[in-house]
């Protein structure tokens, strides 16, 4: 429920963040960091990067949150996020069916 201010996001300084947002209600920017496959402790250093960035550069000090979306999650994941404040993770599943078209 927020506004996409880009895809790929480009920086100089600390490489391309996947997806940030800019929540609609609060206008608070949300860093999403995207995984193929399962993830680990290092991607909350990933994420923490991009955050403090976007702190800085784009949100003039003010709050940013973070969401790590994986294809699957660990308990290494879980505890360094437990020690961050206003992340959080989600797994991604893909469904989809194939069907013959009408003819």
């Amino acid at each position: 429920e927020g506004d996409m201010v880009s895809q790929q996001y480009p920086t100089k300084e600390i490489g391309n963040i996947d997806l940030l947002v800019k929540e609609k209600k609060s206008g608070i920017y949300v860093v999403i960091e995207l995984k193929k496959g399962q993830t680990n402790d290092d991607t909350v250093g990933q994420l923490t990067r991009y955050m403090g960035w976007v702190k800085k550069c784009k949100a003039n000090g003010g709050k940013v949150k973070g969401i790590v979306i994986a294809g699957s999650y660990d308990q290494r994941l879980k505890y360094a996020l437990e020690m961050v404040p206003e992340t959080e993770s989600l797994i991604y599943r893909i469904n989809f069916s194939l069907e013959k078209p009408k003819e």
